[in-house]
């Protein structure tokens, strides 16, 4: 892969236009259109797109233990505002117990074993 290509694919990795990309990568406005097509049929210059786009998409996108480490910090931090705190703590509780906002937490789950006919307990007894 030469050096406009892969300026072609970094482009079209953080914008995905490839007449745009083509052109800001040096190629001609007139010929744009169908290079940039071209290109996007190049299985390196795909491979190459692709690794680019799941690399920004990992460093845009926090983990789960990235965004419980931050609300610790936030409600542990004594500069932070009472309330700002307080928010925190309770979006850790609401991860941590699995609930979203207004939602109750499941404090159990009920199986109930139902046979082919349908009737509860299956033949291994009432439940």
């Amino acid at each position: 892969m030469n050096d406009k290509q892969r300026k072609f694919c970094e482009l079209y990795a953080a914008n995905p236009n490839a007449t745009e990309a083509a052109k800001a990568a040096g190629y001609s406005a007139t010929t744009a259109y169908s290079i940039g097509q071209r290109l996007l049929k190049n299985v390196e210059i795909k491979n190459y797109i692709d690794e680019l786009t799941a690399a920004a998409k990992s460093e845009r996108v926090a983990t789960m233990t990235e965004t419980l480490e931050y609300l610790t910090q936030v409600m542990r931090n004594p500069e932070e505002l009472t309330r700002e705190r307080t928010k925190a703590a309770q979006q850790l509780i609401a991860v941590l117990k699995g609930t979203q906002d207004g939602e109750e937490p499941i404090d159990g789950i009920e199986i109930r074993i139902v046979d082919a006919s349908g009737e509860p307990g299956g033949g291994f007894g009432d439940n």
